[in-house]
């Protein structure tokens, strides 16, 4: 009597029968959908909580509408920042050269008023035209000549910032300020500041033009795949100077605000918002479920990282744990958004 051998079960199978190739990567599937509202939620719940924990604590500083006022008006000139670093950060460029261009150009217009005795309306221009220029130097070097964005801009942004101090002779400027330019940074319309709305204008613009327009779709397709894009024909090159001159751009507009609002110069203007801008628009991206970054995210990012470093402010926490906030925001972010390349 002869006797065939055991086959072995069929992997998978337990009580209900086997399971298929086919339902075990629907169920990984499944929980892959997961990570992107994890994120999401994970990411909003953390501030909510936080805002929360303030208002309990301090309800009659922290809820007030001076304090939404402050927050919005500290966070004009960083969301500036970061919707302009964001559109090059879309194609996989990096531009770390934003503190030294906004404290440059701040700068320039400002001594262009002061020493030289410019109108505040000629200085902002050649401040703009500078910028331009910055950001056009930025795309010969990076997209032109293939250099890499991290190192190129991390290394011209060392240059603006020695040339911040040739233009002020390593002064604090605050006086010869022509009162239109302090109007510009200061006043207020219909009860807004207008940094503020200078803030909202400008993310609205590059939202549309990144996430509305047929060049935003070729920006988006570059970085998804910048050899594929120049295959079908997509200027690659000149779209990525195109995102570089309007990081710059954003950054000499943002640093003619900052030193607007302040009535002068300061020394290592710039510093902090390459931090802040590299958080909220990393921040931005894991707020969305492709993980890519966008415009609208690093603004919203903006005002919600200000509004816990102000919290942390009112409760009366050391000034060292806002930096050490921002810092983990950024590492939290990058490991948040796993889409990004960061080697480009």
């Amino acid at each position: 009597m002869s006797t065939k051998p055991l086959s072995p079960a069929p992997a998978g199978a337990g009580a209900g029968g086997p399971t298929t190739v086919a339902e075990a990567e629907a169920r990984a599937q499944r929980w892959r959908g997961l990570g992107p509202r994890v994120r999401r939620f994970g990411v909003i719940g953390t501030f909510l909580l936080a805002f929360a924990v303030f208002a309990i604590l301090k309800p009659d500083e922290f809820l007030s509408w001076d304090n939404f006022s402050n927050i919005l008006s500290s966070a004009a000139v960083p969301a500036i920042v970061a919707c302009g670093l964001t559109v090059p950060l879309i194609m996989d460029d990096f531009d770390l050269s934003i503190g030294g261009v906004l404290a440059f150009i701040g700068s320039l217009v400002v001594v262009l008023q002061a020493t030289n005795d410019w109108n505040y309306e000629l200085a902002m221009l050649f401040g703009l035209l500078a910028a331009v220029a910055i950001g056009l130097l930025n795309g010969l070097l990076i997209a032109r000549l293939g250099g890499s964005s991290f190192v190129i801009t991390l290394a011209l942004g060392s240059v603006y910032a020695g040339l911040v101090l040739w233009v002020t002779d390593s002064q604090t400027i605050y006086s010869g300020l022509k009162p239109g330019f302090l109007s510009f940074g200061q006043d207020s319309l219909l009860g807004i500041r207008l940094p503020i709305i200078y803030a909202i204008v400008i993310a609205v613009a590059l939202f549309l033009l990144t996430e509305r327009t047929v060049l935003g779709r070729k920006f988006y397709a570059v970085g998804e795949n910048s050899t594929a894009a120049y295959l079908t024909g997509m200027p690659v090159k000149r779209l990525r100077t195109y995102g570089l001159v309007l990081s710059a751009l954003a950054a000499g507009f943002g640093g003619m605000v900052l030193f607007a609002q302040a009535g002068s110069t300061y020394a290592n203007a710039g510093s902090p918002f390459l931090l802040a801008g590299f958080s909220a628009a990393f921040l931005g991206a894991a707020l969305r479920s492709n993980g890519r970054f966008s415009v609208l995210g690093s603004a919203i990012s903006v005002v919600l990282v200000q509004t816990v470093a102000t919290g942390l402010v009112i409760v009366s926490l050391p000034s060292w744990t806002i930096n050490v906030f921002e810092g983990s925001i950024l590492a939290v972010a990058i490991l948040l958004a796993p889409q990004v390349r960061i080697w480009k």
